[in-house]
């Protein structure tokens, strides 16, 4: 009777542990197919899958095939998927802190950057984790997204006056809107090339190395040599499905999915540099920011930070958080 017993529990564990193992943890990305960040995501997937007890296994859907963030967060709640990998602000939530990162005119360089987030990333991943269901497994730097157009911009009515491409990326829609733009057109990503040929639209809000991948630069001449916001993507996952794994299971998950985030954060930046190259190579010009026309950017900052407060997209604790780093990091760089 005992030897049956042990053998239904054999046969109980290995039952469940294919269950477990016919059970991908199923992440969405807006990254493409055949990117180097996705690349990067499969080796992790391949390596936790080894390394796990019940090998793990993990699905991504690329390409921004669930939608944009709310859509993504959706369809977590529900059940129909396990993680995504998120822009964060602008959906407010959890997630709204995450939207001083992206405040307009605010960080300046990639050294102010990296100060900043050594002091603030872990506040505000525990914010996201003590206010909601998600847990923070990486982060991912996106970089700087400037302002390229086809008129050179030497005022703060002319830049909230451009034709504006609007991204489905609701943290970059809500800085333009908080800035002031008047005429902010959506379209997808696939249609913003022909609207810039078409003069539908003469200004796009992107990073260097975006606008050298999507061969937009090719429509446009100028680039304002000031960073509008700085992106970063949070990749979150239901705390149930950690919460149900083998704790073994759950730290390979979480140090392996870190580290791969921290690798595509540095393939975007060493991307970005080498775009900006591209774009110095194919004579888009950069306008000079001077101290008045910085001053204008600082105040209308202020005003769409003011205003992005007041909706609540993110509280003011936290933009006097970041503005006391940047400034004990401008000091010490004097």
């Amino acid at each position: 009777m005992q030897f049956k017993s042990t053998m239904v529990a054999v046969v109980m564990a290995v039952i469940l542990a294919d269950a477990a193992h016919a059970l991908p943890i199923r992440i969405a990305t807006a990254y493409p197919e055949n990117s180097k960040q996705v690349q990067i995501l499969r080796e992790t997937a391949k390596q936790i899958a080894q390394q796990t007890p019940t090998h793990v296994e993990l699905k991504f859907f690329t390409s921004g095939s669930m939608g944009n963030d709310v859509e993504v967060l959706r369809k977590i709640d529900a059940g129909e998927l396990d993680g995504g990998m998120i822009t964060g602000g602008g959906i407010g939530g959890a997630m709204a802190d995450t939207l001083a990162y992206a405040l307009p005119f605010r960080l300046a360089s990639i050294e102010e950057v990296d100060f900043v987030r050594l002091k603030m990333d872990a506040s505000i991943v525990d914010g996201i984790e003590k206010q909601s269901n998600l847990r923070v497994l990486g982060m991912a730097e996106g970089g700087f997204a400037y302002v390229f157009s086809m008129k050179r911009i030497l005022s703060m009515d002319a830049l909230i006056s451009q034709r504006m491409w609007m991204p489905e990326n609701r943290r970059a829609a809500d800085t333009l809107t908080a800035l002031g733009a008047t005429t902010l057109v959506p379209l997808p990503l696939g249609e913003v090339r022909d609207a810039l040929r078409a003069h539908k639209i003469d200004t796009v809000v992107v990073s260097p190395f975006g606008a050298v991948a999507s061969q937009w630069h090719t429509e446009i001449n100028y680039r304002l040599n000031i960073p509008l916001m700085y992106a970063l993507s949070f990749l979150v996952v239901d705390k149930k499905v950690l919460d149900n794994m083998p704790e073994d299971d759950s730290k390979v998950l979480h140090e392996a999915l870190k580290a791969a985030l921290v690798r595509i954060g540095a393939h975007n930046r060493s991307a970005n540099a080498e775009a900006a190259g591209v774009l110095a190579s194919d004579n888009i010009q950069d306008t000079s920011v001077d101290p008045s026309l910085a001053a204008a950017f600082q105040a209308a900052s202020q005003e769409a930070t003011e205003r992005l407060i007041a909706q609540g997209a993110l509280s003011k604790t936290v933009v006097q958080e970041l503005d006391t780093y940047i400034g004990d990091f401008r000091k010490k760089s004097k």
